[in-house]
């Protein structure tokens, strides 16, 4: 027998707006990502490792363009 338990999650204000700015941050890398992949496949022919766009988005982005990155 599979046993569940439901949960429900009653965030305050803040944490409501945390959730919210975690999981756009999450669509935008994900968009990101495949636009570089695709980019990077039609420009040079080659595929691109996902760790390569996470070390551009962490040294390169985040500390000048894409502040806001660092708030989630």
């Amino acid at each position: 027998m599979i046993v569940a338990t439901k949960i429900r999650l009653k965030p305050t204000k803040e944490q409501e707006v945390l959730f919210w700015k975690s999981a756009g941050t999450a669509r935008w890398a994900y968009n990101y990502f495949l636009a570089e992949s695709e980019r990077i496949y039609n420009d040079e022919k080659r595929t691109v490792k996902e760790s390569e766009i996470r070390k551009k988005i962490n040294n390169e982005l985040k500390p000048t363009t894409h502040k806001w990155l660092k708030e989630v």
